[in-house]
């Protein structure tokens, strides 16, 4: 799993690497042409980025759909050493809030609570 998700972020790296060098290009062809023409090209590049943004959130909640997904499939817990989970399971609901409020602050568990409890 560690592998693909390396795999994956390469991929992604690489992908925004050929998004800059392609949009330096058509900027360098562009600034040979008159206002007029930049002002296209600029709401020409506008309507991409909204259509990519679209596609970028519609992959993300994908993504998230899929990790909920797994997280039916086995427990939450299922990662944790026995240990820790039998000393959770002694926590008072105030304690548990205090650790769920420390891990708010990684972006996986934040995301996860967003798609699981979306707002009303």
């Amino acid at each position: 799993a560690k592998d693909s998700e390396t795999e994956w972020g390469r991929r992604v790296r690489n992908l925004e690497d050929e998004m800059r060098a392609a949009l330096d290009k058509l900027i360098e062809e562009k600034e040979t042409e008159g206002a007029e023409g930049v002002a296209g090209f600029v709401h020409s590049l506008d309507k991409g980025r909204d259509d990519f943004l679209t596609s970028l959130r519609a992959a993300r909640e994908q993504a998230i759909g899929m990790t909920d997904d797994l997280v039916d499939l086995k427990s939450m817990h299922s990662n944790l050493p026995h240990r820790i989970k039998s000393q959770l399971e002694d926590q008072s609901r105030e304690e548990l809030l205090l650790i769920l409020d420390a891990l708010s602050f990684e972006d996986g568990v934040l995301q996860y609570l967003e798609a699981k409890y979306p707002p009303s």
